[in-house]
């Protein structure tokens, strides 16, 4: 009977991943650093239901616990020069990942992983380098040659045929 208690107890690295709302493998990685320790009397990794509660509890005031380089959803708006709905919006997406903090730590109650902030700026820079890039840009900027107005000539025509030659607004009469 207490080993039925037991399995009740105890939880998976994927169960402990989903309480935590951390990747997998930061939950190992909190194992080794000995935040949480490994229940002994388990052949697959298996942790403690109440350290993991306990742990995120903690988590909730200081995020230092869970994360190795928090960052402020005020800092990630500035990094990554968004404003707060659609950083929000990124959020709910799925784009990156955001834990829940106490308002006492952080005024929107929300926190980022640093590296999950520097890899989607990174994402944003590879989109704009893209679109420089791309051939559509190139289309545009051919198009706009097109339908912009050409400044007046600054050189005048040397001879009368020349002048004949020219229009009354200074652009070539093409004949």
């Amino acid at each position: 009977m207490i080993g039925a208690a037991r399995e009740v107890q105890d939880c998976s690295v994927e169960e402990a991943s989903q309480l935590l709302r951390v990747p997998p493998e930061r939950v190992l990685e909190l194992a080794e650093e000995g935040r949480i320790s490994r229940d002994p009397h388990q052949e697959d990794l298996a942790f403690s239901r109440r350290e993991i509660r306990e742990l995120y509890e903690a988590s909730l005031t200081h995020p230092e616990i869970l994360l190795k380089d928090p960052c402020s959803f005020e800092d990630a708006l500035e990094q990554l020069y968004l404003e707060e709905d659609e950083l929000k919006m990124l959020v709910s997406q799925g784009d990156i990942p955001c834990y829940r903090v106490s308002l006492e730590y952080s005024p929107n109650g929300r926190i980022f992983e640093q590296a999950d902030v520097d890899r989607l700026a990174r994402e944003f820079a590879g989109e704009l380098d893209e679109a420089t890039a791309s051939p559509d840009t190139a289309q545009e900027e051919a198009y706009a040659a097109l339908i912009m107005p050409q400044a007046p000539s600054l050189i005048r025509p040397r001879s009368v045929r020349d002048l004949e030659l020219v229009d009354e607004d200074d652009s070539k009469v093409v004949a």
